[in-house]
């Protein structure tokens, strides 16, 4: 098992492409162009297709991620990675040059590089196991990665001002961060294949019917918890610039220096919330994280200036990265590093769902109420929920 600082270096460095890649591709700017290219042609608002969109590329990526894991652990993390990355980045670079056609196939595009990602993700966090195998370390790490992730959101919101000024279509951007998303990527492609240690070469034949019968690895009810944390930072990462812009009518550049100003934060604090797992445990850091999210969550629904969002931007920045990187850190450290790819494939379905469910909800609030502040309070809801069945997490599968 190789432990070194380069590998750590490899680990961390997808998080920080992928980061810009939800960014501009999930939660900025590609939703931005699509509302655009969908309100020209259908004379609708996109607000109306764009959470069926999201949840469409989400069940694909539940219904193909343990699969996909199992492949993974047989054929090597490192390959099915390398084709997840180079897929989402290519088609999310071919999207752009279909804008001037029908909204329809630049919607397919979507759901195909966006389940791609979403693949790469649950790739990636298996390799958690082959660098670091102590809790302790675990955690660092995981926690290490997802703030060093937000440098990259923050990179490619810098690159995005940049390009702004300089009168670039938001076309030609998205095939900028495109191609940047796939040279940040390379490191880890490569470092993957080092680190996983397997002979590439090798002619083994694989047992397909093992690919097709992947063994859950923790109880359903653990998987409910991480289902209800990345349903919130879904709602968030989708939905709250378009919030911001819709319901609080703040400028586009306005919203883009607030999801700037919010990156930069979250490294230090997702660091700093990480070494509080460490001393006073991550079952008891994920509570804290809980209730702040609960504040978050209100916060939103009241919000009516740009200084409380400004104040919900802080709160955000402990939590949005913190909680997942300290619940990704307690899954891998309960699955064999054999059955990585198998067993984060699961994690996978309990993440990826929410980007289901989340839209679901969100479509149908819209529709019964005409605007998005109830989603948050459905979303708090569930928080609590999560707050008492976290200690639950402690036990073990029977």
């Amino acid at each position: 098992m190789e432990k070194s600082h380069q590998a750590k270096l490899w680990f961390s460095s997808y998080d920080f492409s992928n980061s810009g890649f939800l960014v501009m591709f999930q939660s900025f700017l590609f939703p931005l162009v699509f509302a655009n290219i969908y309100s020209n042609q259908t004379g609708e608002s996109a607000v109306i297709i764009w959470p069926w969109l999201v949840a469409g590329s989400s069940i694909l990526a539940i219904i193909l991620a343990p699969f996909t894991g199992k492949l993974g652990d047989l054929l090597g993390k490192w390959k099915v990675f390398t084709w997840c990355v180079c897929l989402a980045g290519i088609l999310g670079i071919f999207s752009q040059l279909l804008t001037n056609f029908s909204w329809l196939l630049v919607a397919l595009f979507f759901l195909l590089f966006n389940t791609a990602f979403e693949l790469s993700q649950s790739l990636y966090d298996a390799f958690l196991l082959n660098i670091e195998k102590e809790k302790d370390g675990i955690t660092k790490l995981s926690s290490f990665a997802w703030g060093f992730g937000y440098l990259g959101g923050a990179l490619f919101a810098i690159i995005y001002f940049i390009m702004e000024g300089l009168g670039l279509s938001h076309t030609l951007m998205l095939i900028v961060f495109g191609i940047l998303y796939l040279l940040l990527s390379s490191p880890s492609i490569f470092g993957f294949k080092r680190i996983e240690k397997r002979d590439l070469t090798s002619t083994n034949v694989i047992d397909w019917k093992k690919i097709f019968h992947p063994t859950i690895p923790v109880p359903w009810s653990h998987l409910f918890v991480y289902w209800i944390i990345a349903d919130c930072v879904a709602a968030l990462i989708y939905f709250v610039p378009l919030y911001l812009q819709s319901e609080l009518l703040l400028s586009m550049n306005l919203v883009g220096g607030i999801i700037l100003g919010a990156q930069l934060l979250a490294f230090p604090l997702t660091i700093l919330m990480g070494r509080l797992a460490i001393k006073i445990g991550r079952i008891k850091t994920i509570q804290v994280s809980l209730f702040i999210w609960i504040a978050t969550l209100l916060g939103l629904f009241f919000a009516t200036s740009v200084t409380h969002v400004l104040i919900i931007a802080l709160l955000m920045s402990f939590v949005i990265g913190s909680t997942q990187a300290i619940l990704r850190a307690h899954f891998a450290s309960r699955i064999h590093e054999e059955k990585s790819g198998e067993g984060l494939g699961f994690y996978a379905v309990a993440q990826k769902s929410a980007s289901v469910i989340s839209p679901l909800l969100v479509g149908l609030t819209i529709t019964l109420t005409g605007n998005l502040r109830p989603a948050f309070l459905i979303l708090t809801l569930l928080v609590v929920i999560a707050f008492f069945l976290a200690p639950q997490l402690h036990k073990k599968a029977s």
